[in-house]
C-alpha cells in the first residue's frame, strides 16, 4: 500500500521507517523499523522498548 517511508518528528533517525501493507485476509498493518536512536532520545531518559538480539540456539529456549 505504501514504499518505506522516513519515520517523521521524534520518531525520526536513520533507518527508521515505515509502511502499510494488506495481508491476504485484507487487515491493514503497519510494519516500523526503528535500528537508530530516535530524536526524542536526545531530550529525556525515556526509552522505547527495543528486543534483545537474538543469537543462533535462542530457539531451543522457546516453548512449543
Amino acid at each position: 500500500m505504501s514504499p518505506p517511508t522516513e519515520l517523521p518528528g521524534g520518531d525520526a533517525g536513520r533507518g527508521n521507517h515505515y509502511l502499510y501493507a494488506r495481508t491476504p485476509w485484507g487487515s491493514t498493518i503497519e510494519l516500523v523499523t526503528c535500528p537508530t536512536s530516535q530524536a526524542y532520545e536526545s531530550g529525556t531518559g525515556l526509552r522505547r522498548w527495543r528486543p534483545s538480539a537474538t543469537k543462533p540456539n535462542d530457539s531451543r529456549h522457546q516453548e512449543p
